[in-house]
C-alpha cells in the first residue's frame, strides 16, 4: 500500500487531499509500532531491543542538533523511525501466525501486486516522464528513481516457484534496464547470479544448459533494448568514471569538513542529513554512503552500533542456510541490495524504499523464533 502511495505522489501534482492522505499513512505506521511495543513477549527479543537502543540514540543525536536544521524534529523523526517501526509492526504480526501462512500468502497475491507496481512505474518512467515513443529513449529522467521500488520487492520473489520467480526477474531487468539507473543493474546482477548458483550450479545436464542460456538470453535482451533506446545503464555503467561521479565528489566534500569537527561530533555524529547541511547543499544531496552517511550523522557510536545490526543480520544466513534455504536466500538477496545501494541511498536517508528489506528481515526473524 504504502509504495503504490508513494509511487503516484508525482502524478497527483502536490494534492492536498492525496497529501493529507499520505500523512495519515504515517501516523498509521507509528501507531502500530507503538501498540506492537506494548507487547512483552516483543520487547524480549534481541532484535527489537537492539532497534529501540539504536531508534533512542539517534533521537537524542538529532535533537541536539535540530537547531542547524533546516527539517523540523518531527519531519527528522518520521524520516529516522520508519524503517525500526516497520520491522516492529512485520515481526509483530507475524508472531501472530503461522509463518508459513505468511509465505502461502505471499505465494498467492505477489504476482498481482508485482504487476500492479510494475503497470504503475511503466506510467511514472515512460509516459508521466513525458516520453510515449520508447524507440527515442526515455526523454525525461525525472522519475527513474521509481524503478527502486521494483528492485527492492525482488527479494520476495525467492518465495515465489522457480518459474514465477525467473520472469519476474526478466521483467524487472528490462525494467532497469528502460530507467538507465546502473546501481539497481548492479544489485540485480548480483542477485541473479546468486540465484542461478544456488538453483542450478550442479554438475549436469540441466545447469550445464540453463545457465549458459540464462546469460544468452540476459545480453540479447540487453543489445536489443540498447539498440532502442538511447540512454541506459549499460552505457553509464562502461562510461562511469568514479571520481567524477557526484557521489564521489561529495564524499570527498565532507570527508574534508568531517576532518575539522570537533571530538565530541565525531564521537556522536552531527545529526540527520548534516552532510548536506554542512556542505550547504539540498537535503537529497547526501554522501550517499550508508557507512560514512552514519559516521558523520551519529558519530564513531552510532557507526559502531550500526555495524553491529548489519552483523546480526548477516549472522542469522548461518542458521537459515542448515534449515531454510527459501528464507536463507530471500535474505541474502536483501542484503545484497542493502551494500549494493547504499552507493546511492540507506536506511537512514531514503527509509521508505528500504521497508520492504525491512519486512524481508522481520519474516526471517519470525521464521527463526519458531525454531526456539
Amino acid at each position: 500500500m504504502w509504495a503504490v502511495l508513494v509511487i503516484l505522489q508525482p502524478i497527483t501534482d502536490g494534492d492536498l487531499v492525496f497529501g493529507r492522505f499520505i500523512q495519515l499513512a504515517y501516523s498509521l505506521v507509528y501507531f502500530l509500532a507503538l501498540k506492537a511495543l506494548l507487547n512483552k513477549r516483543i520487547l524480549s527479543t534481541k532484535i527489537v531491543q537492539l532497534l529501540i537502543f539504536w531508534s533512542i540514540y539517534i533521537s537524542v543525536v538529532n535533537l541536539i542538533h535540530s537547531f542547524n536544521s533546516p527539517l523540523s524534529y518531527l519531519e527528522t523523526m518520521k524520516d529516522t523511525l520508519w524503517w525500526p517501526s516497520v520491522f516492529v509492526i512485520f515481526y509483530d504480526a507475524l508472531s501472530r501466525t503461522e509463518i508459513s501462512n505468511c509465505i502461502l500468502y505471499i505465494r498467492k497475491y505477489f504476482l498481482a501486486y508485482f504487476i500492479l507496481v510494475l503497470s504503475l512505474l511503466i506510467y511514472l518512467i515512460i509516459f508521466f516522464s513525458g516520453n510515449t515513443d520508447i524507440s527515442s529513449g526515455v526523454v525525461n529522467q525525472n522519475e527513474i528513481n521509481s524503478v527502486y521500488w521494483l528492485l527492492l520487492i525482488l527479494p520476495f520473489c525467492f518465495y515465489l516457484k522457480p518459474f514465477y520467480k525467473y520472469s519476474l526477474f526478466f521483467i524487472g531487468f528490462v525494467m532497469i534496464i528502460i530507467s538507465s539507473k546502473r546501481s539497481p543493474l548492479v544489485a540485480f546482477g548480483f542477485i541473479l547470479m546468486f540465484s542461478l548458483y544456488r538453483d542450478y550450479f550442479t554438475m549436469n545436464v540441466k545447469s550445464i544448459l540453463i545457465v549458459p542460456l540464462s546469460f544468452v538470453i540476459i545480453l540479447f535482451t540487453l543489445n536489443s533494448i540498447s539498440d532502442n533506446i538511447s540512454i541506459n545503464s549499460s552505457e553509464r555503467l562502461m562510461t562511469t568514471d568514479i571520481k567524477s561521479e557526484p557521489r564521489a565528489i561529495f564524499i570527498a566534500e565532507s570527508v574534508e569538513i568531517l576532518s575539522t569537527k570537533g571530538p565530541l561530533n565525531l564521537t556522536f555524529g552531527s545529526g540527520h542529513r548534516s552532510t548536506a547541511i554542512d556542505r550547504g547543499r539540498e537535503m537529497s544531496k547526501t554522501t550517499h554512503n550508508d557507512f560514512f552517511e552514519t559516521l558523520y550523522c551519529y558519530g564513531v557510536v552510532g557507526l559502531i552500533f550500526y555495524l553491529y545490526l548489519i552483523t546480526y543480520l548477516i549472522k542469522r544466513l548461518k542458521f537459515l542456510r542448515k534449515n531454510d534455504e527459501i528464507y536463507h536466500d530471500a535474505h541474502v538477496s536483501a542484503l545484497i541490495i542493502l551494500f549494493v545501494i547504499s552507493n546511492l541511498s540507506h536506511l537512514n536517508m531514503y527509509p521508505t524504499y528500504f521497508a520492504f528489506l525491512v519486512i524481508v528481515w522481520a519474516i526471517t526473524e519470525s521464521k527463526i523464533s519458531t525454531y526456539k
